[in-house]
């Protein structure tokens, strides 16, 4: 579980977390004093009183019985003396000051939110950004990393037990490898966070640790390999977003696989849910993929010549366009010049380069052609098609028949978006509706994906080995909870986003069933009684609105019944002739506050304006508000996306190189 957070001072890392763990160590036999002093504070009854903005510690004040309404306590505030009633429910027990900086939240003897918040702004105060939370870890991470993830630091976890050291995620990645060693079977570590709180960067972390610490047969995994590993995945899945600066896009898994001596033996990435749509549309005041950036501005002469970017467009309905600071000019084309490096250290050969470059040249040169807004489809600018084409290894008119016509050779039918073939959607008639620039985009992004699924099989091709295998350590990392709002954007969240967040929520189910659910089941099984607060369900009423199916789900049918579905599926149904307001409208039907209900029954509610609406993921204490309009285009197969990879397959370029 990751954070984010600004103002961490450096200092000697290796230094702090053995002071800091030993400290933690004495804290648990106590002195007279201290346990004298614990006894004043219990007796003192310290609370946190909670509010809108934050939490401030008080202390009951004693009242006589009858002398204050029901629900009702006295307190005062510690920091200015001011006496106040509050309701009993405002107010959490506070812990004794020892346990100010446990390095276990769940260690502490009054666990509430105030109380765990405390804790961690202690911590973080001292520069000590990991803490454990039962078996997981929650990292604040700071805006300008410490040193904290040097070698020195590495060696100090190395062969180490949990409770030999402080909390890391170094210890982490040495918890799961020492499980993996002693009991033969695959580990994985999930990360889970809001957007930019750090995910990709201790993915890397724990990577780099596992490699060096493990070792690999014949030294073929080095950190110089995997760092190239993670220069490239930045550059062609990673953007600016309003939420951070270097989103990555895309959802990926790492597998290390361990041979029998605990080595690295092979090593693999398989990625998932890429934003392909984003190198065409994407929200207001975002980016495309850095690796455009990066081209435009560091391809050298001879390169620019044969990807015609000598004179750029001035135009492109794909809004793909140069930087315009000179410090983002040169940061970018330094970038360029390291994704290159990257490449060579991973094998990449300079042709398979190129086809990259022209393929990704071509994708700028459709976005500068763009395409007829009325009358018959085509491209508005066909000069600009004609370098697309020429990159592409085509005729022009196979370019844009590919894009526009849809009695594409080979295409018999439409593809669910779900999978599987369906009876919707043949020929023309059904892409009528379909505009020049749906089209265009389709192509766009279906090219792109082609190169995405490219450069993850050349960097396979760097990672894999021959040698044999016994388990694997995998390690997820998605893009993080995500809602416009919370950057300021007056905008309603994507279907991309919609698509994220739906992961980390199951992700999140996953947390919430291992840490809790699992465990009292063996409390249950032991026969040991615990007294605890009611467990919300592990599932969210909010996932069963997006993926919830119906009992004829595996019987392949669009006839609608009134049986509930989430709106996957019903996307897929509507999309068959229907509209984003029918399909909100069966939404809310399903879902949505039931009449009498209050606000608060439902985590579905509708927005202020059409295709508007809003859902409270993690049991309604993440609530996003979505804009539906142009949602259902994304059940409806557009047969230039398949057409782009066909027109690769017949280049006349690509032969030798893709």
């Amino acid at each position: 579980m990751l954070a984010n957070h600004q103002g961490a001072v450096e200092e000697d890392p290796v230094a702090l977390l053995q002071a800091s763990h030993a400290v933690a160590q004495q804290s648990q036999v106590k002195t007279e004093e201290q346990i004298a002093a614990e006894q004043v504070w219990y007796g003192s009854e310290k609370v946190w009183l909670v509010y809108k903005d934050g939490f401030s510690l008080a202390t009951v004040v004693k009242t006589e019985p009858g002398s204050l309404p029901e629900g009702k306590v006295k307190i005062r505030l510690e920091h200015d003396g001011t006496i106040l009633d509050v309701d009993e429910d405002d107010i959490e027990k506070a812990n004794p000051p020892s346990y100010d900086r446990s390095e276990d939240l769940a260690s502490l003897l009054y666990l509430n939110e105030s109380s765990v918040m405390h804790c961690l702004r202690q911590r973080y105060g001292g520069n000590l950004i990991h803490s454990y939370a039962g078996p997981n870890i929650v990292i604040i991470n700071p805006l300008s990393t410490p040193s904290m993830y040097s070698e020195k630091v590495m060696h100090m976890f190395k062969g180490c037990r949990r409770e030999d050291t402080a909390p890391h995620v170094y210890a982490v990645a040495q918890s799961a490898y020492r499980n993996l060693l002693t009991t033969r079977q695959d580990q994985s570590i999930v990360l889970l966070g809001k957007s930019g709180s750090g995910k990709t960067t201790n993915c890397q972390h724990l990577v780099q640790y596992l490699v060096s610490i493990a070792g690999s047969t014949g030294k073929i995994f080095s950190a110089e390999k995997w760092q190239a590993v993670y220069t490239i995945l930045e550059a062609f899945g990673n953007s600016s977003t309003a939420m951070n600066t270097n989103a990555s896009r895309f959802s990926h898994i790492v597998s290390l696989d361990f041979d029998q001596a605990g080595q690295v033996a092979s090593a693999s990435i398989q990625t998932m849910l890429l934003e392909k749509l984003r190198v065409s549309r994407r929200p207001e005041a975002e980016s495309t993929f850095n690796i455009f950036y990066y081209m435009m501005a560091g391809a050298d002469s001879t390169l620019r010549t044969e990807l015609h970017f000598n004179h750029l467009a001035e135009n492109s309905a794909f809004g793909i366009f140069p930087q315009s600071k000179p410090e983002d000019k040169q940061r970018a084309s330094q970038q360029f010049t390291k994704l290159q490096a990257a490449m060579k250290v991973l094998g990449i050969a300079a042709e398979e380069q190129k086809a990259l470059w022209l393929v990704l040249g071509a994708i700028y040169h459709l976005g500068a052609a763009g395409a007829t807004k009325a009358g018959r489809k085509q491209f508005a600018r066909h000069e600009w098609a004609q370098k697309a084409a020429y990159l592409l290894g085509c005729t022009l008119e196979e370019l844009s028949s590919s894009i526009f016509k849809h009695q594409a050779k080979g295409l018999q039918h439409s593809t669910s978006f779900r999978g599987g073939p369906d009876e919707v959607g043949q020929g023309e008639g059904s892409g009528s509706k379909v505009t020049a620039l749906e089209c265009l985009e389709a192509m766009a992004s279906g090219l792109y994906s082609e190169i995405f699924t490219l450069v993850i099989s050349l960097i396979n091709r760097a990672l894999k080995s021959s040698q044999h295998s016994l388990c694997s350590l995998l390690i997820v990392d998605t893009p993080g909870f995500q809602n416009p709002r919370l950057a300021q954007q007056q905008r309603g969240a994507t279907f991309e986003e919609l698509c994220h967040n739906y992961t980390q929520e199951r992700l999140q189910t996953l947390f919430h069933e291992r840490t809790f659910i699992q465990e009292l089941e063996r409390y249950k099984e032991e026969n040991i009684e615990l007294a605890l607060d009611d467990i919300e369900s592990s599932t969210s009423l909010s996932v069963a609105a997006i993926d919830q199916a119906s009992t004829q789900a595996l019987v392949r049918t669009l006839s609608r019944t009134d049986e509930a579905r989430g709106l996957l599926w019903l996307m897929e149904e509507e999309a068959a002739g229907g509209s984003e307001e029918s399909m909100l409208e069966r939404l809310f039907r399903y879902y949505g506050t039931a009449q009498g209900e209050t606000k608060g029954a439902s985590l579905l509610l509708k927005g202020e304006k059409p295709h508007l609406f809003l859902l409270g993921h993690s049991h309604g204490t993440d609530w996003v508000e979505y804009n539906a309009q142009g949602w259902l285009s994304h059940a409806k197969h557009n047969p230039a996306t398949q057409n782009a990879a066909t027109l690769l397959q017949d280049s006349q370029k690509y032969d030798s190189k893709i």
